[in-house]
């Protein structure tokens, strides 16, 4: 049996480039190795039953579709379209909007939303059905446009929960001081300075406990699971994640071209651990490599080696370009 020693993996297309599915796969990978298993990517027509990782409602739609018209039980990393009946692990979005409505006073927007995205589809369904009175703003391809549409009106709301942070930060930037403020669902810290609070996704673990599910389910497979994880509800610190894979970023369901520098500190900011960080700031406090060797303890050629995979990271063609891009996203 397939199962007992390896787990088929269906991915979307160009999930290399998704950072949601980069950070479910690292839990799927981390617990599967834990298990001693190995992953199979799914690309023949062998009837066996799949993990499924994707996000946008027409590939989930399609790959269900044919999966189940084959009576076979996929478990999906995500959520499966409105209608689908299958076993799946996702974020409690409902939790987190309902946290959300109790926590805030006054009006309040949901922003960002795409007709594309299975997730933002739970996320505007709980919202209007908790505040079937307030405004939704969607994005149809161009997030700057979506944005420029709601700073038009912001004066009007107090609150606004954005669709994923990139959307956020999009939109602090187009907000006067003393806006209303941003909340969003996101996956890393964001810059203290944005001032955005976070339900942060726990994406690596929804990949971990995927696994989990896949082999209770293949012990029944006539068993539906629906397995929710909470959203932690946090303010962005400015502090820099523990340095993983860098993923390659691209901005999905966007299409406008200032969305490109915030995937550029996102691919960045992945990819930094807390040496990078001390360079950066050495750096802009006018250090020179030599007499940064001995506070940070370690050699010029490390340093030089560093700063060169940053400037590859964040797309920077000088140092100097590095340091404007890390001190405008990164630094307090």
């Amino acid at each position: 049996m397939w199962g007992v020693y390896m787990i088929p993996l269906l991915l979307e297309p160009n999930s290399g480039e998704n950072c949601w599915a980069q950070a479910c796969l690292l839990g799927v990978r981390d617990e599967a190795r834990r298990r001693g298993l190995s992953l199979l990517p799914k690309e023949s027509e062998e009837p066996v039953p799949s993990l499924v990782v994707g996000s946008t409602i027409p590939w989930l739609h399609a790959c269900l579709s044919h999966l189940q018209s084959r009576g076979l039980a996929p478990v999906v990393v995500g959520v499966p379209p409105q209608g689908w009946l299958c076993s799946f692990i996702s974020p409690d979005y409902e939790q987190a909007v309902s946290h959300f409505i109790c926590h805030t006073k006054g009006k309040r927007a949901l922003f960002g939303v795409h007709a594309a995205s299975a997730a933002d589809q739970i996320k505007n369904a709980a919202f209007q059905r908790l505040c079937p009175e307030e405004r939704v703003y969607r994005n149809y391809g161009s997030l700057l446009e979506s944005a420029k549409a709601f700073a038009a009106q912001a004066d009007q709301f107090d609150s606004v929960l954005c669709a994923n942070d990139m959307a956020a930060v999009i939109l602090r930037r187009l907000l006067p001081c003393g806006g209303p403020a941003l909340y969003a669902f996101g996956d890393q810290q964001l810059p203290p300075e944005e001032k955005i609070q976070i339900y942060r996704m726990p994406l690596e673990e929804m990949g971990r406990q995927a696994v989990a599910l896949y082999r209770w389910q293949e012990k029944d497979t006539s068993a539906r699971h629906c397995v929710y994880l909470r959203c932690a509800p946090e303010a962005a610190s400015g502090e820099v994640s523990p340095a993983v894979p860098a993923p390659v970023i691209s901005a999905d369901f966007y299409q406008d071209p200032d969305v490109a520098e915030l995937f550029r500190f996102k691919t960045l900011l992945y990819a930094m651990d807390s040496l990078d960080l001390d360079i950066v700031r050495s750096l802009l406090a006018g250090q020179r490599y030599f007499d940064m060797t001995e506070s940070l303890h370690t050699t010029e050629n490390t340093i030089k080696y560093r700063v060169k995979r940053m400037m590859h990271n964040a797309g920077a063609a000088t140092r100097e370009e590095l340091l404007l891009f890390t001190k405008r996203f990164l630094l307090p």
